[in-house]
């Protein structure tokens, strides 16, 4: 009975710890204690050109002449407005290694303070020379989706 019991302990321990990370790619460092995600509605705010210029210093200009595809990130930010990337889906054509996105964005991207430690999921179309930023929602009844800013 014991050994059952640490079984089962065991396994709902080891998924409740990687539930928190969204993407495949995940980054250590952040505090992930306790966090709301963005459901229906954008809470945690922010302009696009800002993370626009974020992004742009995290990956160097050789690798933004070519980049093309979605990349999607998931930062929490802390109720001071600090971020912290947790993880990322990568499907571009540049490596994740190539860029420096946990370093520039853990350091560079400030957000409005929230009331409350949030993750926001933003993804990032790259096509041409042009990026395209969407904000995307987590919901049970919806999955993953995009929310209206």
């Amino acid at each position: 009975m014991k050994f059952l019991f640490s079984l089962v302990f065991v396994c709902c321990f080891s998924l409740f710890g990687t539930a928190q990370n969204i993407f495949p790619e995940k980054f250590d460092g952040c505090n992930t204690d306790r966090f709301a995600m963005e459901k229906d509605t954008v809470s945690v705010k922010l302009q696009n050109a800002k993370i626009a210029r974020v992004l742009e210093k995290a990956i160097d200009s050789k690798c933004r002449a070519k980049i093309k595809g979605n990349l999607l990130l998931q930062v929490i930010v802390d109720t001071d407005g600090n971020s912290c990337l947790i993880s990322i889906k990568n499907d571009t054509n540049i490596p994740s290694g190539k860029m420096r996105l946990k370093e520039v964005i853990d350091t560079e991207l400030l957000w409005e303070k929230p009331k409350e430690k949030t993750s926001p999921m933003i993804s990032v179309n790259f096509s041409g020379n042009a990026l395209y930023i969407t904000r995307l929602g987590l919901g049970g009844d919806k999955g993953i989706h995009e929310l209206k800013q």
